[in-house]
């Protein structure tokens, strides 16, 4: 199932399986990336963080267990 349905499921090395969830954020939700700069000599390194997405929507996983009927769940909400 896809990231467009309400409970996209995610197989990792075809043994794996989970089943994420959205939940709706509360505020304004950003995520971040970091980076190292270079310093100068006989200074700690740096980092620099800068802004990479706003969020309305949190994709959460959980390991879905072999009775998991995923497409049950799904229709019947």
């Amino acid at each position: 199932m896809g990231l467009d349905t309400l409970n996209p499921i995610l197989t990792i090395d075809g043994k794996i399986k989970l089943v994420g969830e959205y939940l709706e954020t509360i505020g304004t939700c950003l995520a971040f990336s970091d980076k190292e700069v270079p310093a100068a000599e006989n200074q700690t390194p740096n980092k620099t963080v800068e802004p990479v997405a706003k969020l309305h929507k949190i994709l959460k996983f959980r390991l879905a267990l072999d009775n998991d009927d995923v497409e049950t769940r799904t229709t019947a909400l």
